[in-house]
């Protein structure tokens, strides 16, 4: 409707034109020759008169095309103007950022000219709020502050600047504005993104670098280079180390939920009771570690009574007080060492004793029964390794968004003769003690790797396969070695070959990076297994080329009833992801945990909702059926 008024239009202004161009024409020949003709200047024919009418009307003919041509050229102009202008208020109103006009006078001062509906939202002011009041009184950033001749100077910037909105709160924002010079006026274009929830998350993976995420008590890294610190600066100190015993016993009797909240209160009374400078951290669930800078040794067991004394109260959880069992070993610089680990060797030596002079402890008649089972095992653990009694495991590797087979983990079990089926927490620790770790978890990458080519065969599907490695496997020198010849032996693409380690082998910093990347480099991926249950040290964490967070089920066992364990799933979940990598739910046993983890954007996941763990004939079965799974039957 409005381009056919603007035609409409034009086209009477260029007729009105025509008719007075022809009109004074015609008048100005008649005139002409009668005056000539009146005068006797000059003979006047008809045929003259007629060819200067006949002149008028065909310039006028072409002074209308001309005419004609150029107001369409105006309007075309004037139509693309309004279309650019209406495109511009579409996306400065429907932007997902906040946008807001100012203009910058030769005296450097701002003023309002307009903003978008986004804009109006995030601060809570109107658009007549806002032009009344000053920028500085709401955007706190340098550029809109001390700095407008630099903003000016360089015409565009993009910096981090905070919004203080009408109900009081904060906004963290990114700025990105762009300056357009008109005469003595710039005009400055602003926008406004808003990165509160990044913030956040950053501030979140900064407290968790150097933090225990359960407690709040400083990562156990930040203990170690104190420690070291003191040492490198001959200051002396104590260390205590508190165990507490049958802890695992006891989250299993009151579950996961009030073990975490009888852990904090631990901590609470432990810090609360040393009135003075420390540094006190979370080793494991079970143990903690407290530096006392500037503490003798004398002066170290006096707060050894006073963390006891408190220890020894009961705690209340819920309508149940529990009594801790517990122990504290103590050693002190310079005294008992003049290295680390001397330090921390004798700490442990003072507790083991006051725990072997527990009187309970002794009358455990449980523990002896354990303690004959280790036994046989020890002495039949060198002949297992020699006759081969183990076999492995796969447990399926489930993609949360297609459901489908990814990968799998292989889990050996230990085939004896008279126990029966072995499970690896229990002749894993004594294989570490004896020194048989390193030729079986040899066998079991070799073997695990060889099995994930046949069930490629099988299927023509690479899956990968993840295999646990140990901390003394790890710290072997010919570990790469290791690795290396397993992939070429076996045939399988590196990527394939997923390294499961645990967090504890990231505490040695230095000499675990140049493991890890050697292993990079070969292309085979590594995984953090376990995540959540150890040192937490995110602060190293974010520097390893670490592929894959696996977090412990015991985090999801309580997912769907349990707000805190949501919101820690959700926060591992999103750090990961801000660190580029993938994250495993283990434990998965039911729907409601799928959905949730769903929900909170999980990678992949692990369970007997999808699969115990099978044999590989079974496995192999699942793999060709080459469609999604639900639940193995």
């Amino acid at each position: 409707m409005i381009k056919r008024k603007s035609g409409s239009k034009s086209n009477l202004s260029v007729a009105k034109i025509l008719g007075l161009y022809i009109t004074c024409g015609i008048l100005w020949v008649i005139f002409t020759d009668y005056w000539f003709a009146r005068s006797g200047i000059h003979e006047v024919h008809p045929q003259e008169s007629l060819k200067g009418i006949l002149y008028v009307i065909i310039t006028g003919m072409l002074l209308h095309m001309l005419l004609r041509r150029y107001l369409k050229q105006i309007l075309e102009v004037k139509q693309k103007a309004q279309k650019s202008e209406e495109s511009f208020r579409e996306i400065f109103e429907h932007a997902n950022d906040g946008i807001v006009l100012f203009s910058i006078d030769e005296h450097f001062s701002m003023q309002f000219r307009g903003s978008n509906d986004l804009f109006q939202r995030m601060t809570g002011y109107s658009e007549d709020e806002l032009r009344v009041l000053s920028p500085f009184r709401y955007i706190h950033s340098s550029a809109f502050s001390s700095n407008l001749s630099s903003l000016v100077k360089d015409g565009e910037r993009v910096e981090e600047a905070e919004i203080h909105t009408k109900n009081g709160s904060v906004l963290s924002v990114e700025v990105n504005s762009k300056t357009f010079r008109k005469g003595n006026r710039i005009d400055v274009v602003s926008v406004f993104r808003d990165i509160t929830e990044r913030k956040h998350a950053d501030q979140m993976i900064q407290f968790l670098a150097n933090h225990d995420y359960l407690t709040g008590l400083p990562n156990p890294r930040v203990l170690y280079d104190e420690l070291n610190r003191l040492i490198g600066s001959n200051e002396e100190f104590a260390l205590l180390i508190i165990q507490i015993d049958r802890f695992k016993w006891l989250r299993n009797t009151i579950g996961r939920t009030n073990s975490n909240e009888l852990m904090v209160l631990i901590a609470k009374r432990i810090v609360q009771s040393l009135q003075l400078n420390n540094i006190t951290t979370r080793i494991s669930d079970d143990q903690f570690k407290v530096l006392l800078p500037g503490v003798n040794k004398q002066q170290g067991f006096e707060l050894h009574s006073q963390i006891e004394e408190q220890l020894t109260l009961p705690f209340l959880i819920g309508e149940d007080e529990i009594k801790l069992d517990f122990g504290i070993g103590i050693s002190s610089y310079p005294v008992d060492g003049e290295d680390e680990q001397s330090i921390i060797r004798l700490a442990h030596y003072t507790l083991n004793q006051v725990k072997d002079w527990n009187p309970e402890q002794r009358k455990d008649k449980q523990r002896n029964v354990d303690f004959k089972r280790k036994v046989l095992m020890e002495n039949e653990l060198p002949v297992a390794v020699a006759r081969n009694q183990f076999s492995l495991l796969y447990q399926p590797k489930i993609l949360l968004s297609s459901k489908e087979i990814v990968g799998v983990e292989a889990l050996i079990r230990w085939n004896h003769p008279v126990l029966g089926t072995i499970s690896p927490n229990e002749f894993i620790p004594i294989a570490e003690e004896m020194g048989f770790i390193v030729p079986i978890g040899e066998w079991v990458l070799l073997q695990a790797c060889r099995q994930v080519k046949a069930f490629q065969e099988i299927s023509g599907v690479p899956h990968t396969v993840s295999v646990n490695i140990s901390s003394r496997q790890f710290v072997q020198r010919n570990i790469v070695d290791v690795v290396k010849q397993a992939v070429f032996e076996s045939g399988i693409e590196p990527e394939q070959l997923v390294l499961e380690i645990t967090e504890s082998i990231t505490i040695n910093f230095e000499s675990s990076i140049h493991v890890l990347r050697a292993l990079k480099d070969l292309g085979v991926k590594i995984s953090i297994d376990d995540f959540g249950t150890g040192y937490s040290s995110l602060a190293y964490l974010k520097h390893l080329p670490i592929d894959e967070l696996k977090i412990d089920r015991s985090f999801i066992q309580d997912i769907v009833h349990q707000t805190n364990d949501r919101n820690l799933v959700q926060t591992i979940i999103s750090l990961a992801h801000h660190m580029n990598m993938q994250v495993v739910a283990e434990g998965v046993q039911a729907t409601g945990q799928l959905d949730c983890l769903n929900e909170l954007d999980c990678d992949m996941v692990q369970g007997y909702y999808f699969s115990p763990p099978i044999d590989p004939v079974l496995l192999g079965t699942l793999l060709t059926r080459g469609k999604p799974i639900t639940y193995l039957d």
